[in-house]
């Protein structure tokens, strides 16, 4: 029997308001579903693990990347199906898969089980199954944090980019990929099994979720100027064709940096 759990994240993008928990109570009335909203960052994993035990079948998470991130990280069985209600601040996976903006619409996705089978990224024993990032993302998603919480997630990420792109000092990597060694000077490193990162910009355009590769993009040391103009090309997907990127596709990927990135 299909058993689904909603996980909640309250706070993600807006917040989650009573009247969604209302709409998915209404909408799936028929099935046996629970609802649980996560009380703490990292909460959402666990709230998976002890579903999982308790034999659900279909893991929802209602929120943004991040708590989709902590839902399947929290599902350690193969063949359990996963969905999102996009409600956070980018919604880049739901992008990936083309789910739709409208709620109800997210609603008949899920009841009519449009399933696909996905492939699943590890990092340092975490599970990713969109993008991973090494380099200014980072900085960008830690401004980001403290920013949002005085204005809108969208315009956060925005100001926290243009500040990164002004301040960030690259760092000297060694990456080593599929055995090969490469020796950069990056502002960026995305590993991709999805597309999308930062509410919309294609760091990984040529990514499949399903092909059984990941794609790396490396975007080198430029000028500063160079970088900004770089940055709107990545929401067109076409800043690969640059001769500071380098595009690979790929199945492993090792990397260390001189300094934390």
């Amino acid at each position: 029997m299909r058993k689904i759990v909603f996980l909640v994240n309250p706070v993600a993008g807006k917040g989650c308001n009573e009247n969604l928990i209302d709409d998915i109570e209404n909408f799936f009335e028929s099935d046996q579903i629970a609802i649980v909203v996560s009380k703490y960052k990292g909460e959402i994993e666990k709230i998976a693990k002890k579903y999982l035990d308790l034999g659900y079948t279909d893991f929802i998470s209602v929120g943004g990347d991040g708590t989709f991130s902590e839902m399947i990280n929290g599902i350690s069985k193969e063949n359990i199906r996963i969905g999102i209600i996009p409600a956070g601040t980018g919604n880049d996976f739901a992008k990936t898969i083309n789910m739709p903006e409208s709620i109800m619409d997210c609603f008949n996705v899920i009841k009519n089980m449009n399933t696909m089978e996905i492939d699943v990224g590890i990092m340092d024993n975490r599970k990713f199954v969109n993008v991973a990032c090494f380099g200014i993302d980072g900085q960008i998603i830690r401004d980001t944090e403290k920013i949002k919480k005085h204005i809108s997630g969208s315009l956060a990420y925005f100001l926290s980019t243009i500040k990164a792109l002004i301040f960030y000092v690259p760092s000297k990597l060694s990456i080593r990929v599929d055995g090969v060694l490469y020796e950069e000077n990056a502002i960026l490193v995305a590993v991709g099994n999805g597309k999308f990162i930062g509410g919309g910009m294609k760091i990984t355009p040529n990514a499949s979720l399903n092909d059984g590769y990941l794609d790396l993009c490396i975007v080198k040391k430029m000028r500063k100027f160079d970088t900004l103009r770089l940055f709107h090309k990545i929401f067109k997907g076409t800043h690969i064709e640059e001769e500071k990127v380098k595009y690979i596709r790929c199945k492993t990927i090792e990397l260390e940096s001189e300094r934390k990135v």
